[in-house]
């Protein structure tokens, strides 16, 4: 049962790297991605500092759940990164890409701040030649935690999961804490002083993977006696899973100046990773106690905030860009009867405004750009004699780090986004960042309405509103001037760059490296595909590409494989996936009923793998080929593209989370019609084999019909920056 409580719920979904992948083969080449993550709260309690969730380091193993046998293992990591996981409280710590000998059912382990109170037995893997090798069994039992007294920060943590396949499976272990938060709580401080608190049974030993249930090895301890802050009338104290009856705290002090004893037998049972409340009261002359397991008490805080743009409990962060006219507005919850809120701000804090909205809400606004490292500050919200503190953090450009992939230095995330571009945070809106129009800076939030202006300006005109210009007739361009400068650096020649100091928007020509081939309606399909292609800057290269097909019933991923420059020394392969989460099936009677994904969230995963003049998928042998070279082989460079979807002509959002859509620098040279005109563009979708497409520009004969509006320079579309070469 303890185990049961303690393995809480993964912190992102365990993607497929295929729609089909191979079948199981004990003999080949297992290969495992495992998101090492943190639960971001006590089951059940959501008061958790900083220390509680720190991670100092982390052991990763897997054992083969055929033979039981250690297979691998990881010691002595440390966490790479801290970053929140959308749609959950947890964190994510790491992505390790590991091998194994094999693929089948795995059991994966991680055991995080290792230190003299964890025994471990030693730990040897099948590839090792020092005689047999640790078996699960063992391992599960052998993991024994004693506790001589309160443990200090950071707390031992373990989690645990299971995987059918090890054979290219992304997977997710969220680690636990091994011990019970118990939250001291004087509710009369003022008649009651707390001298010390003495623990008396708690649990000495405990075996917290053991699938018998974590049982207490050995007799209850005594604690040295815990004596709460005169300032602080909570205190907190950490006890091991320990069973009703088992265990007493006896708490001394004084009530009204009298002396006291207070004895509290513990009947419940105390699980790992569970807070509980011991509170203190006055009844009549005498002091009262009760034990209760948080999760059994309701706890309304007076003030508490809410909302999808917070990066925490009390804080939220803002992009290292200025943009005072939307910002980022979260509701404010007050206890049942409060008067309406009010907000002080930091008046030393010039870079940022924070203001009381009607309705409960409260919104912040970065009020200029910050070119150095992260900053912070802080301000109150005040109901009713109760105040809350709220942090607010702006990112800083010198922060800001990039991902090199086909030999671009790419911007880590949106122009805009607070959180990186990848598996773990993709599908938040946090990272989706500002949609801009065509040839402005000036950044449009990715939810919500926006002021709208009719009618077409110039270019200096449109850089000194900060409305949204609404335009539907002839070309749907703001720009009453049409095409000024060369199609090279349109945007350049337009305004000013949206892309930091450092940075630039990436030309077609650049887009084209990471892009699959577009073939007529810009489709791609089952089957294997070859051509010839000019791109933009005239250059010819070869390029052979295999898609997934038709999808015929719901799949998470799909994927289509490609050798750019095929034939040539200076080939490679990509692989473009776009990962769904939560969408339905649908069928399209106007396009051949061709079945598509509709809804949900995408994310876009594009991956690299250098190759050679022999690389290539022979017709005929193209799918199985393209499957087998990607279950064995590991991208040895990979990017994300979040799918913010756009803002129309009208100035409206639609397809959220669903589509994707990117400006480039330069305009595509194959304009065919010269009164319409547009940047060079991709975008992407989650429809079956419609799954990828890339649209160059209006009026070219390259492009699919339905596509035509998507180019127009009245769409708002997110922007990815790569790093200046000059």
């Amino acid at each position: 049962m303890l185990l049961s409580l303690l393995m809480l719920v993964g912190c992102s979904l365990d993607y497929k790297d295929e729609i089909n992948p191979a079948v199981s083969d004990e003999d080949a080449t297992g290969k495992l991605t495992v998101n090492v993550c943190v639960s971001g709260t006590f089951a059940s309690d959501d008061a958790l500092t900083e220390a509680e969730l720190s991670v100092s380091e982390y052991d990763l193993l897997v054992f083969d759940d055929a033979t039981g046998q250690l297979q691998y293992k990881e010691t002595g990591v440390v966490p790479s990164k801290k970053e929140a996981v959308s749609g959950t409280s947890d964190y994510l710590l790491d992505i390790k890409e590991i091998e194994l000998p094999n693929t089948g059912k795995k059991k994966v382990f991680v055991i995080a701040n290792r230190n003299s109170s964890l025994e471990i037995p030693e730990l040897v893997t099948c590839l090792e030649d020092e005689g047999g090798c640790t078996l699960l069994n063992e391992f599960r039992d052998g993991v024994v935690q004693t506790l001589a007294a309160a443990p200090s920060s950071p707390l031992v943590m373990v989690g645990e999961t299971s995987v059918s396949t090890s054979n290219g499976t992304a997977l997710s272990v969220t680690l636990a804490r091994t011990v019970a938060k118990i939250s001291v709580i004087n509710k009369d401080a003022s008649a009651i002083v707390l001298n010390s608190i003495l623990v008396k049974g708690a649990a000495s030993s405990v075996a917290p993977l053991a699938e018998s249930g974590a049982p207490v090895k050995s007799d209850g301890i005594e604690y040295s006696p815990i004596k709460p802050s005169s300032s602080d009338p909570c205190a907190v104290f950490y006890v091991l899973p320990t069973v009703a009856n088992q265990m007493t705290v006896t708490a001394e002090g004084t009530v009204n100046g009298e002396a006291f004893v207070a004895e509290t037998v513990v009947n419940t049972d105390v699980y790992a990773d569970y807070g509980c409340r011991l509170e203190y009261s006055v009844s009549g002359a005498k002091v009262k106690s009760a034990f209760t397991p948080a999760f059994d008490v309701e706890i309304i805080p007076a003030i508490s905030v809410s909302g999808h743009w917070l990066s925490g409990t009390s804080e939220i962060t803002l992009p290292y860009m200025a943009e005072p006219v939307y910002g980022f507005t979260f509701d404010v919850n007050l206890e049942e009867g409060s008067p309406a809120a009010i907000v002080f701000q930091n008046e030393e804090s010039d870079w940022y405004d924070v203001e009381m909205l009607e309705s409960g809400k409260v919104r912040v606004r970065a009020l200029k750009e910050n070119a150095g490292s992260e900053r912070e500050s802080s301000f109150t919200i005040a109901s009713g004699g109760n105040t809350f503190k709220m942090n607010v953090i702006q990112q800083g450009i010198a922060d800001i780090t990039t991902v090199s992939f086909c030999g671009i230095e790419w911007m880590d995330r949106n122009v805009g986004a607070t959180l990186r571009a990848n598996m773990a945070g993709s599908s938040d809106i946090r990272s989706y960042g500002y949609l801009f129009q065509w040839g402005r800076n000036v950044p449009f939030p990715v939810e919500g309405t926006v002021e709208t202006v009719a009618g077409q300006m110039t270019p200096a005109e449109a850089m000194a509103s900060d409305k949204f210009i609404v335009y539907n007739e002839g070309t749907q361009d703001w720009n009453s001037q049409g095409v000024e400068g060369t199609h090279e650096a349109y945007w350049d020649e337009v305004t000013s760059n949206p892309c930091p100091s450092g940075y630039r928007l990436p030309t077609y020509s650049e887009l084209e490296t990471i892009l699959p081939y577009r073939l007529n309606a810009l489709i791609y399909a089952s089957g294997r595909q070859g051509r010839k292609v000019t791109k933009a800057n005239g250059e010819t290269y070869y390029y052979v590409g295999v898609g997934t097909g038709s999808i015929k019933e719901y799949q998470p991923t799909g994927a289509i494989r490609g050798i750019m420059n095929q034939g040539t020394e200076d080939a490679y392969h990509l692989r473009w996936q776009l990962n769904n989460e939560g969408g339905i099936m649908q069928s399209d009677a106007n396009n051949g009923d061709v079945n598509y994904i509709a809804g949900g969230k995408n994310i876009v995963r594009i991956s690299y793998i250098d190759g050679d003049s022999s690389s290539d998928f022979p017709k005929g042998e193209h799918m199985a080929l393209a499957n087998e070279f990607w279950n064995t082989h590991t991208p040895e460079q990979e990017i994300y593209f979040p799918c913010p979807g756009r803002r129309d002509a009208t100035g409206a959002i639609v397809e959220s989370g669903e589509a994707g859509f990117y400006w480039s620098r330069s305009m595509y040279k194959g304009n065919k019609t010269t009164e319409a005109y547009a940047s060079g563009l991709f975008y992407f979708r989650p429809a079956g084999k419609f799954m990828l497409m890339v649209a160059p520009a209006i009026g070219t004969a390259d492009v699919y019909t339905a596509t035509e509006a998507y180019g127009y320079r009245n769409q708002a579309f997110p922007i990815r920056c790569v790093k200046d070469k000059q």
